[in-house]
């Protein structure tokens, strides 16, 4: 146009139309992106679902099997003596805890990807609910861990009970499978008023949560004497259905600790992991402006 006669009407038509097709254009290709990631989601949603649904059906049948043999023991043979039927009962309670508990863990994860988790703290007396749950999950232990709790300085906070119950059990559980010679495992309570700004913390947590350290926080570490983890895998315990390679035959749907953390980073909280291949295994959660009442020590 700038080269040969023209009217300004028609260049105008004509620059207006070349930047409509243009915005058109750009709004095609942003709808057909949406339409990908969207398509994206859904395939990776209904892959996961299927996954579900397939470790589901496989992880319950163990413990389902379990429990139909011990009633059929028990029905066949009612000469068992006390010694017997306590064992029977046991593995019975053990099995259930772990449908419970896969139960537990699949309705968790359906409301975490639906984005339908929801906090709701409340006072709660630490010590009484740590003992409650290591006396819950000592009936499940048939390998006879020595399960130790440690209050230290700290009696009470305003916690969501029902997140710390998936947190607590799912840590001490896996402490339980993956010390599979036993040994002693212990859940210690500690409550600090805050970091100071320019110190650096003792471990290195998995989230980006550290400026919660500077504000009063009540620490729960879960120690234990097992297989431990290798410092390659660290980086990757918290992936869902990601299991390290070391544990061989445990059973395990890899789970567990995307939970942990998904239910320690909805209440502003912090995770760090310390292992050692052989010597076990310390895992530190942080729960940051909880404390209600603490009585500090001197």
């Amino acid at each position: 146009y700038l080269v040969k006669p023209f009217q300004q009407q028609d260049l105008r038509v004509t620059i207006e139309i070349a930047l409509h097709r243009r915005e058109i254009e750009v709004k095609m290709r942003q709808a057909l992106q949406i339409s990908e990631a969207a398509r994206e989601s859904a395939e990776e949603k209904a892959r996961r679902q299927n996954q579900y649904i397939s470790m589901v059906a496989h992880e319950l049948r163990n413990p389902l099997n379990a429990i139909l043999l011990s009633a059929e023991l028990l029905e066949i043979d009612r000469t068992h003596s006390d010694s017997s039927k306590t064992k029977t009962l046991r593995l019975v309670h053990s099995a259930t805890q772990k449908m419970n508990q896969l139960i537990d863990d699949m309705l968790f994860m359906g409301k975490a990807e639906a984005g339908q988790l929801k906090h709701h703290p409340l006072p709660i007396n630490l010590v009484e609910f740590c003992q409650d749950l290591l006396e819950q999950l000592h009936l499940g232990n048939e390998a006879h861990h020595q399960l130790t709790l440690i209050p230290s300085n700290v009696t009470s906070a305003i916690l969501d009970q029902q997140l710390l119950h998936g947190i607590l059990s799912n840590l001490i559980i896996n402490a339980i499978k993956y010390s599979p010679n036993g040994g002693k495992i212990t859940l210690e309570l500690e409550y600090r008023q805050g970091e100071s700004g320019d110190k650096e913390p003792d471990y290195q947590f998995a989230n980006s949560h550290l400026t919660n350290l500077k504000s009063p926080s009540v620490f729960f570490r879960v120690r234990d004497e097992g297989m431990g983890i290798s410092e390659a895998e660290l980086g990757k315990i918290f992936e869902m259905f990601y299991r390290c390679k070391n544990t061989g035959k445990i059973k395990g749907n890899g789970l567990g600790l995307t939970i942990v953390k998904k239910a320690v980073e909805l209440q502003g909280g912090a995770i760090a992991c310390e292992s050692k291949v052989g010597m076990g295994t310390t895992f530190t959660v942080t729960l940051p402006d909880v404390a209600l009442s603490c009585k500090t020590q001197l």
